[in-house]
């Protein structure tokens, strides 16, 4: 059994627990404050960095994906999902760490013209 020092883990500790926070935070915004620019200031909290990259409304749920950073400069992209649905329990808001904050674009898809 291999025992790591504190000061190991102490970047991934720090971004789980900014992370959470930030979900609590998602979890208490009304659903109308769920843009981008009142993410960011919800956010903004001392000590903590958050970068909001997106924020997507689709049906009754609301994505979020933010860039969660500690002092020392290690990051973490999250994906935050909240329904957004008034009979919906706000404590359902769940965090999932990905790998990139950026979705790569899909290949443009050729367009095939019909001719009659």
């Amino acid at each position: 059994m291999t025992v790591r020092d504190y000061a190991a883990c102490r970047a991934s500790l720090s971004i789980g627990f900014s992370s959470e926070r930030a979900r609590e935070r998602l979890t208490g915004l009304p659903a109308k404050d769920l843009t981008r620019a009142r993410v960011q200031q919800a956010l903004a909290l001392p000590g903590q960095s958050y970068e909001v990259e997106d924020v997507v409304r689709e049906g009754r749920t609301v994505t979020v994906r933010v860039l969660v950073r500690d002092t020392s400069g290690a990051a973490q992209c999250y994906r935050y999902t909240r329904p957004v649905d008034p009979a919906a329990d706000r404590r359902e808001t769940t965090a999932v760490p990905v790998a990139a904050c950026r979705e790569v674009p899909e290949r443009p898809r050729e367009l095939t013209t019909l001719r009659g």
